[in-house]
Order: C-alpha cells, then sequence, then structure tokens
C-alpha cells in the first residue's frame, strides 16, 4: 500500500473531527486517528502510514487549527 499524502491525512484527521455524532461525545485522540486511518484505509497499515498520521495530529495543534 502507498503512503497518504499529507494533504490528505490531514483531510482525512478534519473529516474524522467534523463527524462528531461518530463519537458518541467528544471525540479523544484515540477515535479520531483510528476513524481517520478507516477513512484512508491504512487502519491496519503499516509503521509509517501510521507515523503520517500522528505527524499530521502533531501538526493541526502546531499550527494552531486545534487547541
Amino acid at each position: 500500500m502507498s503512503k497518504p499524502t499529507t494533504p490528505g491525512v490531514r483531510e482525512a484527521l478534519l473529516a474524522a473531527l467534523n463527524n462528531r455524532p461518530q463519537f458518541g461525545g467528544s471525540p479523544t485522540q484515540e477515535s479520531v486517528l483510528q476513524a481517520a486511518a478507516e477513512r484512508l484505509g491504512i487502519a491496519h497499515g503499516g509503521d509509517e502510514s501510521q507515523q503520517a498520521l500522528l505527524t499530521q495530529w502533531g501538526e493541526l495543534f502546531r499550527t494552531g487549527l486545534l487547541a
């Protein structure tokens, strides 16, 4: 499987956050990352795919999109 692109990962994370009803309450880091991974089709992806998700998750906070 190919590595997801940075914009694709960011888009998947933001889409997961915008789909709040799926969380049944406040989203947690784990639930958002899992939903984004499923959206990208990398729920059981390799370390590289998981690292891309974690990197972009951190970038959303670093850039101030999330707080």
